[in-house]
């Protein structure tokens, strides 16, 4: 969400984090470590974006 209005649907981002057999979505790692689900988006100039759902607020 931006300033209130939906950025990515949240069918986009059910299918693009889906865990498959090497742990590559679209464009997103995806891990489960010690039970915990979390996925990573890597981008150029060494940024970086991590999701781990069940924290959300």
């Amino acid at each position: 969400m931006s300033e209130g209005k939906e950025i990515l649907s949240k069918s986009w981002l059910k299918v693009s984090t889906e865990m498959i057999q090497n742990q590559y979505g679209y464009l997103c790692w995806l891990r489960e470590v010690e039970g915990v689900y979390l996925y990573c988006e890597m981008g150029e100039g060494r940024n970086m974006n991590c999701c781990v759902p069940e924290k959300e607020r």
